[in-house]
């Protein structure tokens, strides 16, 4: 019989220490924070505090996990996207925990010290629900914890705002006295935990405390975008615009850096002296697109017009331009078809060139027939590719 009560008694205290273990467990170790890019941001915070509230209602469940460990793995979030090149101090207080009324109401697990992600993880994890503790212990710790701190300020307060647990009216009060110590230099930001509505209530009377402050549900940090964008609102602020200077006027030289002024410095053309009027790309090259047709034709679809004007508006600006008109077919069909074939589709686009007013002797067609196919013959993707005429502009 005594044997089985020390049986009895070894398994309750191996589930305790399981259960006590359990507690201390994060639901997101594995979360990818969202990485902010470099430049992106300034600091605007040098010193924050989160308080986070540990006493026992916090261990009522918000769908399958507690309520401390919803509050638990915000935090951590938030520990993992706050951008690693912050210089910052950092401390984290809960209040609760207090089985026996000769214990503290409220302590600090880390800090205030230089911030450390990994310490301040470290010192996260352990942190379990039990007690009863005013929320105001912990505003009023919290404004000595500030006192010899220079610089802006924020205040995270993490907590289900339960009335049962905490006094309304000594909480808020806590928190003008914060204000009135601090003023714009503290920021006060509360998250809710949980879903009771005399909770939200106070959380949010005790954000517009701080007029740069904000109240959150912790819902509405789901995402590692979500958390970022609370992130940024509470630490970043966007780099200052820099002051754009006009750009002095460019030094008299016998020759400009633009000698085409096609928009490409010289130095960065690899097609100097491009025809005027001719849209290049970023090297600086002109180059044209191909006009294809459908099979067994030689007639230009409506949508090559804009390509064949914009030609037709350099070669009127440029005398000395000409043009190849090199015609393609696919491989159906004999080569001496396919030959004349080729051949009339790059004449059709001579003719419409010459309508427009370019003189004959400066369009040279040639048809190629089969034997130059951009692309496969053996499907029709490949064989479309293949039926075209290519513009080949050459000048002095």
């Amino acid at each position: 019989m005594r044997s089985l009560s020390l049986r009895v008694l070894l398994i309750g205290f191996i589930s305790i220490f399981l259960a006590g273990c359990a507690a201390q467990q994060l639901p997101t170790t594995d979360y990818k924070p969202y990485q902010f890019a470099e430049g992106t941001y300034v600091q605007k915070v040098d010193h924050f505090i989160v308080i986070l509230d540990a006493s026992s209602s916090m261990k009522d469940l918000d769908g399958k996990l507690t309520n401390i460990q919803v509050a638990k793995d915000v935090v951590f979030r938030m520990n993992r996207t706050i951008p690693s090149d912050l210089k910052l101090t950092a401390g984290l207080r809960t209040f609760g925990q207090n089985i026996c009324p000769v214990k503290p109401k409220t302590k600090m697990a880390y800090g205030p010290t230089r911030y450390s992600k990994a310490l301040f993880e470290e010192a996260l994890i352990p942190i379990e629900a039990k007690g009863l503790s005013p929320m105001a212990s912990a505003l009023n710790a919290a404004k000595d914890d500030f006192r010899a701190k220079q610089g802006p300020l924020a205040l995270i307060v993490v907590s289900d705002g339960r009335e049962d647990h905490l006094n309304y009216a000594e909480a808020l009060a806590a928190a003008k006295r914060l204000n009135s110590a601090y003023g714009d230099r503290l920021c006060l930001y509360t998250i809710l935990v949980g879903k009771d509505k005399s909770g939200q209530s106070l959380m949010e009377k005790l954000a517009k405390t701080s007029a740069c402050g904000g109240f959150v549900k912790a819902t509405d940090l789901a995402s590692p975008q979500d958390m970022a964008a609370f992130v940024k609102r509470v630490f970043l602020a966007a780099p200052p615009k820099k002051e754009v200077k006009p750009a002095p006027a460019p030094p008299k030289a016998p020759k400009p850096q633009d000698s085409d002024y096609d928009g490409v410095i010289d130095d960065r053309d690899y097609c100097p002296k491009t025809p005027v009027g001719a849209k290049v790309d970023e090297k600086g090259c002109w180059r044209l697109g191909d006009i294809y047709f459908d099979t067994d034709t030689s007639k230009v679809k409506p949508q090559y017009f804009t390509l064949l004007d914009e030609v037709l508006s350099v070669m009127k600006k440029n005398p000395e331009l000409k043009l190849v008109l090199k015609g393609h077919t696919d491989s159906r069909g004999t080569a001496a078809y396919n030959k004349a074939l080729s051949e009339r589709r790059a004449k059709t686009v001579r003719d419409y060139l010459v309508e427009k007013g370019i003189d004959q002797d400066r369009l040279c067609p040639i048809g190629y027939g089969l034997t130059m196919p951009k692309s496969s013959n053996l499907a029709e993707e490949g064989r479309a590719l293949n039926r075209r005429v290519e513009l080949h502009p050459t000048w002095k």
